[in-house]
């Protein structure tokens, strides 16, 4: 259940249902805005762990040692409702306060 309270989900582009489920097989959404009760917006970006993970290998192949992207967030599968509810949780959280 929403409350005036709670943040909301954008997008910078479309995601009809054939996007969301290109979204979720490939683990990975970077063009997500969680929009705050108080007004300001956020760019945030979601991985699976199974993506986390090919994405680590593939820096450190690259010789480097870490991934790092602000607004990163982790959840177990890129879905609309995941994002929804991990930005919600975050909000309440307080993980906001420390990106903006």
């Amino acid at each position: 259940m929403s409350t005036w309270s709670d943040p909301t989900l954008s997008f910078s582009c479309d995601l009809d249902d054939r996007a969301a489920f290109e979204v979720e097989q490939k683990g990975y959404f970077e063009r997500a805005i969680a929009e705050l009760p108080d007004g300001r917006q956020v760019k945030v970006c979601f991985r699976d762990l199974v993506r986390l993970a090919q994405d680590l290998e593939a820096e450190q192949k690259l010789g480097r040692i870490s991934i790092a992207e602000p607004g990163l967030i982790v959840i177990p599968k890129v879905t609309v409702e995941n994002m929804q509810r991990a930005i919600k949780e975050l909000y309440h959280q307080g993980f906001f306060d420390r990106l903006c």
